[in-house]
């Protein structure tokens, strides 16, 4: 994701990653693109920072709030950690998606392709996806995605949740509506296919996505 904003910060310019790729801007490895953009939200003033470079681990997207500082480490739309201070998941989420509509509605969303490993399954009722992190310090985690297909539950029809330490026990709801408890009995079940099928592999304690 890379950030413009004529008014406020000289032309910056936006990008967020989804799954289909529409622009790459080349690089050498050596150089980052960094830009940011500031905007109000209940009255609080918050900054992205986005930094990108293709196939660089180091490109991330910030969203910098008082005292806080939340990372969506592969751009994916999806808040995956909270570097500094003390927020939660779901709230950073809700700043995030409120400026990522503000950016969608000035038409200034590109999409590029920086993907990360993972798992997909899918099954009459649910598309399920897992996601693997290995951060440059700290333990792996994962980030799991339930999409309910036919309405089959009373949750919001996507739901994110985060493994802090990649141990097979979800943590922590970052997105959506859904008792852990519930949620867990769907990672028991991709987890379990996952290994069967050799997408996910036990290294250490931690389950990993190949």
């Amino acid at each position: 994701m890379y950030a413009s904003n004529k008014k406020l910060q000289n032309l910056y310019r936006l990008f967020i990653i989804l799954p289909i790729l529409i622009i790459i801007y080349s690089c050498a490895a050596s150089e980052m693109q960094v830009s940011e953009f500031e905007f109000n939200y209940n009255n609080e003033n918050y900054l992205i920072r986005s930094a990108y470079c293709p196939n660089n681990p180091q490109s991330c997207n910030q969203l910098i709030g008082n005292g806080f500082i939340a990372v969506d480490m592969n751009q994916d739309r999806i808040i995956d950690n909270i570097s500094k201070g003390d927020i939660s998941l779901s709230q950073a989420q809700e700043i995030y998606d409120y400026c990522l509509t503000l950016l969608a509605r000035e038409g200034k969303l590109n999409e590029i392709d920086r993907s990360t490993n993972k798992f997909t399954l899918r099954d009459i009722d649910f598309n399920y996806e897992l996601s693997s992190f290995k951060p440059l310090t700290g333990s792996p985690f994962n980030e799991f995605a339930i999409t309910d297909k036919g309405n089959k539950t009373n949750f919001q029809q996507i739901v994110i949740l985060i493994d802090n330490d990649a141990d097979g026990i979800l943590d922590e709801l970052v997105k959506g509506v859904l008792p852990l408890k519930e949620a867990q009995a769907h990672y028991d079940l991709v987890i379990e296919k996952g290994l069967n099928q050799g997408k996910i592999r036990k290294e250490n304690g931690y389950m990993i996505v190949e």
